[in-house]
């Protein structure tokens, strides 16, 4: 490998690029059988690259759902370690090419996002092209946890609040999945827009707590699943004195189907997620009386055809938020980024470990636990689970 001083203007450890670790997969399916720890030599930067460090990355439902094969988005294979897990987070300027030197807003200990899916985030460092990232200057009052997963659940319910209906303060937004980080990200930017959020959960055991944390955050009406449908929850929201004039929906089947039920006339119910996996059913009497109109919102799809200049809105507009402290990040479950360091000899070649190896293996069995739950079945946490390469930098 070439020395990293022939192309970087900064000096960069050569060890840290020949002993770059990864989480990847070589063949999708389940995160327990295919995820293993590799080391990963930084070997395809040059004068037009730039080094950056990751310093954290969550661990979503679309990543998990990628490992599986089952998501539209497929990741590169790269021929000796597959794919590197991870599409969102945050990462470090470490050192910059010299031909790219002054391009852009990139300068060393910037922070950077990444501007293309698949980017493979779980891992230590990347080298990338100016075009792959976006650059800003850290904020003291913008939390690094809330940058690392600002790109996919507070952009989703910034842009559909945003494209599918003009909103004026005082309207009504009606939602399920309240709970889950795109809910509560809806919550806090409609009350920071003046419009006004109904809200859907499951019943649970600690209802009354997630009641009291939901309004914190500015919900103005929350109900449960289980209430939907019901004849009075029908007549209170008739009641509301205002018709509602957007719905989102991430569960699909019977919910959806009351949500769309309360819409008033000609408003959208935006898709973005099927939890329920059961069918959407309408009846047609909403397209004809009322002319519901049904769309589907991917996030992944707006970045495809976006123009630079309003993701960048997008993500200075949430930046702004959180510096202001308008809009929190969901609590976080983090785990650390914990690896043995790898001997001399396997630093210089691609080396595996699984979960039932030794290296890694705290690391691995720690992913496994945050994406199955700590007995292997359902989620155990309702938190947003986070990689930690760098948790010095995090405090």
């Amino acid at each position: 490998m070439a020395s990293p001083s022939r192309f970087f203007t900064q000096k960069v450890d050569p060890s840290l690029l020949a002993t770059n670790q990864a989480v990847a997969f070589r063949d999708y399916g389940r995160p327990a059988d295919v995820l293993r720890l590799v080391n990963r030599p930084i070997q395809n930067f040059g004068d037009d690259k730039i080094l950056v460090r990751i310093l954290a990355a969550p661990i979503n439902p679309a990543d998990i759902n990628q490992i599986e094969g089952v998501y539209p988005a497929k990741p590169p294979f790269e021929p000796e370690i597959g794919a590197v897990a991870g599409n969102e987070g945050v990462a470090e300027i470490v050192a910059i090419g010299r031909n790219i030197q002054g391009q852009g807003n990139h300068q060393v200990g910037n922070l950077v996002l990444p501007l293309y899916r698949s980017f493979g985030t779980w891992q230590s460092y990347a080298a990338v092209g100016p075009n792959d990232i976006y650059s800003f200057a850290p904020r003291k009052k913008v939390p690094i946890l809330g940058v690392a997963s600002m790109a996919i659940n507070p952009s989703t319910a910034y842009r559909m609040l945003n494209d599918f209906v003009s909103l004026m303060p005082g309207d009504y937004v009606i939602q399920s999945g309240a709970t889950s980080a795109v809910g509560q990200a809806v919550i806090q930017l409609c009350k920071i827009w003046g419009y006004k959020t109904i809200n859907i959960i499951r019943d649970r055991p600690d209802l009354d707590t997630t009641i009291n944390h939901l309004k914190s955050l500015g919900a103005d009406v929350i109900l449960t699943a289980e209430q939907m449908g019901t004849a009075d929850t029908r007549q209170y929201l008739k009641a509301l004195g205002s018709p509602i004039k957007l719905g989102l929906d991430c569960t699909a089947g019977k919910v959806a189907s009351e949500i769309a039920r309360a819409l008033g006339p000609g408003a959208p119910l935006v898709i973005y997620g099927g939890m329920s996996r059961k069918p959407l059913l309408f009846p047609v009497s909403l397209f004809i009386f009322k002319d519901i109109q049904v769309r589907g919102f991917w996030m992944n799809r707006w970045y495809q055809h976006c123009p630079h200049l309003e993701r960048q809105t997008m993500w200075e507009d949430l930046m702004h938020y959180m510096e202001k402290g308008e809009l929190q990040p969901p609590k976080f479950n983090t785990i650390p980024w914990v690896t043995s360091t790898p001997t001399s000899s396997s630093a210089s070649s691609s080396s595996t470990s699984s979960l039932s190896g030794t290296d890694g293996e705290g690391l691995l069995k720690a992913i496994r636990t945050a994406i199955n739950g700590p007995d292997g079945g359902a989620p155990g946490t309702p938190k947003k689970n986070i990689l930690i390469m760098d948790s010095d930098y995090i405090n």
